[in-house]
């Protein structure tokens, strides 16, 4: 029996021509005590015969390859891993992987040290955002964070944090029985502040160690009004169950309107322009139903966003724009700046 110290989730559809490049940078590892778990959503291209190759290189228990007959979509197959893969009794850990990215030799190695060392319940690495046609790199985000934090709750910034399941390693025990919403878009986000609920201590490596491909017609580029509403309700789901006066709540009412709102609001412009003020006032709604206080948060004083530094003063400008009805042509200047210069302000 192998002593698997980490599982990992991957949910692949019609991926084929990037699981080359996924499993060599797997096999390239420094560090090999992991399985994968790949949940093969029915695809029309070679996905699955060279699933079949790989697991012939690595080994059934290495790589446990589980079949859907019909495509289920991203946030479902995760849960399909979860529930049916075999996670062994020496998993401590739990990372996912998106099989069109890849990853640098030292990243697990990277992040398990990191996590045993400083008893970490999510370990954070930086990200490369690479442009799949041209193979530049567009960004490199999450290398600029203060290391150590004892307790999660008592950081400032942890609305800011981006809520990508990948680039990131959660202790197993601590978020094992954690599913992902059965939503079209933005499933991570939900799952997300549910693993930060559950979970005591953070750490930071600073190193962009995770290879995120931008690439057209992926789920991310692909974003419209209608995926809007599910990711709504699962987040006033989330917020209904917590206890009355949870001293959290304006970490929430930050990650509310800067993932739930200005994110999916640029997200949907860029997608279908004539959405653009629905979305702005379905995501005020929102917020006013949530968090009926939400303006008056101190995360959005002048004080405290100063104390934490130029994002999140951009987020307090952001705030000021949405409660002015000036939002909309700001998001129009946004994207068509971004357009421009090809590079976005990464939060």
């Amino acid at each position: 029996m192998n002593n698997f110290l980490i599982c990992v989730v991957v949910a692949g559809y019609n991926v084929g021509k990037y699981l080359d490049r996924f499993f060599n940078s797997l096999i390239s590892q420094t560090f090999q005590a992991f399985k994968i778990i790949f949940v093969y959503d029915k695809s029309g291209d070679d996905t699955y015969a060279v699933l079949l190759r790989f697991q012939k290189i690595l080994g059934k228990e290495k790589l446990e390859i589980i079949s859907n007959d019909k495509k289920r979509g991203l946030g479902a197959a995760r849960n399909v891993g979860l529930d049916d893969g075999h996670f062994p009794d020496t998993c401590r850990y739990l990372s996912y992987l998106d099989p069109d990215d890849y990853v640098q030799p030292s990243y697990f190695a990277s992040l398990f040290e990191a996590a045993e060392a400083h008893s970490s319940d999510i370990t954070f690495c930086g990200f490369s955002r690479v442009d799949e046609d041209s193979k530049k790199v567009l960004s490199i985000d999450m290398v600029h964070n203060s290391n150590g934090e004892p307790l999660w709750r008592k950081r400032t910034d942890t609305f800011m944090f981006n809520p990508a399941v990948w680039n990131k390693m959660y202790r197993y025990s601590k978020i094992k029985d954690i599913r992902f919403d059965p939503i079209p878009r933005s499933e991570d986000v939900i799952y997300f502040v549910r693993c930060f609920h559950a979970i005591d201590t953070v750490y930071f490596v600073n190193e962009p160690l995770y290879m995120y491909s931008v690439r057209l017609g992926s789920l991310a580029t692909t974003y419209s009004l209608g995926h809007f509403q599910p990711l709504r309700e699962s987040y006033s789901h989330f917020v209904s169950s917590l206890s009355s006066g949870a001293c959290e709540i304006d970490t929430y009412i930050g990650f509310a309107f800067l993932r739930v709102c200005i994110g999916a609001i640029i997200r949907i412009y860029q997608f279908d322009k004539k959405s653009l003020k629905p979305a702005i006032k379905e995501s005020m709604a929102f917020m006013n139903a949530t968090f009926p206080k939400w303006k008056k948060s101190r995360i959005f004083s002048f004080g405290y966003c100063k104390k934490l530094g130029k994002k999140a003063i951009l987020l307090r400008w952001a705030k000021i724009l949405f409660c002015s009805h000036l939002f909309g042509p700001f998001v129009r200047f946004y994207c068509f700046f971004i357009k421009r210069v090809k590079k976005e302000i990464r939060w």
